[in-house]
């Protein structure tokens, strides 16, 4: 919806956020009201909310932002399995794929624009994780940058990612720019 976005120049009312971003204004307002109560916006007199340190990740312009993985867990894909949890729970399975109907690697070949949310989603997760580990790994003793499949996955050692196009059992197998999926029975190293 935007919500953030709207009001990354300043506090607006309820009324203008619904104008701008298109929803139904009483609905939206319940929704702020929310989502002040959790932190994520602040509300202040007169139905009027502005941003917190909390909906700052939330903002398209904010590159140390969230905002694509909320996109990812809020919508799609990952929002229908939650529907499926309880069918998980009773037989087994995996929730994406019966509330799909597919592997979440078909799934995102036939929904590119799902899959460049996901994409941008593990793009954000990384650019939260790499001080971490540049922090608590020695990578001195590394002369190169490679991916390496090990146990059928492929693991990267160090970034930028490389884009491999690989197959498995005959298919192609989807690989993003920022992420890599599971190979089935992957036999060979690639170095980057």
């Amino acid at each position: 919806m935007k919500i953030a976005d709207a009001l990354e120049a300043g506090p607006k009312s309820a009324a203008d956020i619904a104008r701008e971003t298109g929803t139904h204004e009483d609905s939206l307002y319940r929704v702020m009201r929310l989502l002040a109560a959790t932190g994520v916006f602040a509300e202040l007199p007169g139905k009027v909310f502005s941003l917190t340190p909390l909906s700052h990740l939330l903002l398209r312009s904010n590159p140390q932002g969230m905002r694509n993985t909320v996109r990812m867990m809020t919508q799609g894909e990952h929002w229908n399995a939650w529907g499926s949890l309880i069918d998980v729970v009773r037989g087994g399975g995996i929730a994406t794929d019966i509330a799909e109907g597919c592997d979440i690697w078909e799934y995102f070949r036939k929904n590119p624009e799902r899959a460049a949310i996901f994409d941008a989603s593990m793009t954000d997760f990384t650019m939260h994780s790499n001080a971490t580990v540049v922090s608590v790994f020695d990578f001195s003793q590394h002369k190169r940058v490679c991916a390496v499949v090990m146990a059928g996955v492929v693991v990267v050692v160090g970034g930028p990612v490389c884009v491999l196009g690989a197959q498995g059992e005959g298919e192609e197998q989807y690989v993003g720019s920022h992420w890599m999926a599971p190979w089935r029975k992957a036999t060979k190293s690639f170095n980057c």
